[in-house]
């Protein structure tokens, strides 16, 4: 049985190579060594050399991935079995909100909201607290409180508001909370084998888990001890911070939507997340982050920036917003924009978690 397979991986390579293709080969797959004395082509350890996105997204969980010619690749999988891919399949285009309103038990929170979210962009999602940036992470991610009464949004042309929480993670959309709830009786373990299992054709075997939970744990500072303890029982903050980034490192999603992620973190803590957020995008995954702090997005340099003002992206742009919100908070645009703003803020350094809209939204009921 082996031979065959080996005999029929030689084929898939020799047809790379016929159509002008290259060869991209898991340094520890055990018919590499076999393969690379006997054909003519490039080669490239995706753990070394390689910096093409799409080809490591296609073999992240694949021993080998085949470019066979322009927009196709071939993954063949630990399950002795091969499927031709699209380029274009392999990340999401793009998701679109439009005009999207969000209400929390019938106060309205998010009222409009438009934002396009391309592959591969990191998008710093700023504003005033409470003026609805993390109700629009929750909608996206299809929280039951949150309900939504007019809009659309869309992944790929796929109708997201019709999935389930389950169906949007298995799309590829993660979002990092920013209170992580406490599970008593779910081993974090568990919880991030089942997760990753989730989103794989074939269940991916305790050895290969182990060692990537190892590799990320490292990463991200964490004991392997912490494995074995219920999901976030016990952690404190900035454990479960970083938790949530262990979660991102392991589950690969296509999007991910950090909200508030540096809260709680020490400097050495900031800069270990924001070496995770940083290997993932030169991978080719897209980001929505919102945080008060200029230093988070001082080290992950995202490509675009919207202001969320009264329920409404009301400015979007370059870094140089965040600057300019960071020296003179969210004045200037009440005065530049005519945007009367509903709640005041100070400067970013000067914010902290303070209050959300659904919470204000709630008060007193």
């Amino acid at each position: 049985e082996d031979m065959e397979d080996l005999c029929m991986v030689k084929s898939l390579v020799a047809e790379a190579v016929k159509e002008d293709g290259f060869v991209v080969l898991n340094a520890d797959d055990k018919y590499s060594l076999d393969i690379i004395p006997r054909i003519k082509a490039q080669i490239i350890y995706f753990s070394k050399d390689c910096n093409n996105e799409y080809i490591l997204e296609a073999i992240r969980n694949d021993n080998i991935c085949v470019y066979l010619s322009e927009g196709y690749v071939c993954a063949y999988n630990r399950g002795r079995e091969y499927r031709i891919i699209k380029i274009e399949e392999i990340f999401m285009k793009e998701l679109i909100i439009k005009d999207l309103h969000v209400s929390v038990e019938d106060k309205e929170i998010l009222k409009g909201v438009n934002l396009t979210i391309n592959a591969n962009e990191t998008i710093a999602l700023l504003g005033p607290n409470g003026h609805g940036k993390s109700t629009l992470l929750a909608a996206i991610m299809g929280n039951p409180k949150y309900k939504v009464t007019q809009g659309s949004i869309t992944l790929d042309g796929e109708d997201v508001l019709a999935m389930k929480v389950d169906e949007r993670a298995r799309k590829g959309v993660f979002l990092a909370m920013q209170y992580p709830s406490e599970v008593p009786g779910v081993v974090n373990a568990d919880f991030l084998k089942a997760a990753i299992n989730a989103r794989r054709e074939n269940p991916i075997k305790l050895f290969e888990f182990y060692r990537s939970l190892e590799s990320a744990s490292k990463k991200m500072h964490i004991s392997m001890d912490m494995a074995q303890r219920f999901l976030n029982e016990g952690f404190s903050g900035g454990e479960k911070k970083r938790n949530e980034i262990l979660q991102m490192l392991l589950f690969n999603p296509d999007l991910s939507m950090l909200d508030e992620i540096d809260s709680g973190l020490d400097v050495d803590a900031l800069v270990c997340v924001s070496d995770a957020i940083k290997e993932c995008q030169q991978k080719g995954m897209s980001f929505l982050v919102i945080s008060h702090y200029a230093r988070l997005y001082q080290l992950i340099q995202p490509t675009r920036v919207a202001v969320m003002i009264n329920g409404k992206i009301a400015v979007e742009g370059g870094k140089e917003i965040i600057d300019r919100i960071d020296t003179q908070g969210y004045e200037w645009i009440k005065y530049e924009l005519g945007i009367e703003i509903e709640k005041e803020d100070n400067s970013m350094n000067k914010t902290s978690i303070g209050v959300c809209a659904t919470r204000e939204a709630t008060k007193g009921k």
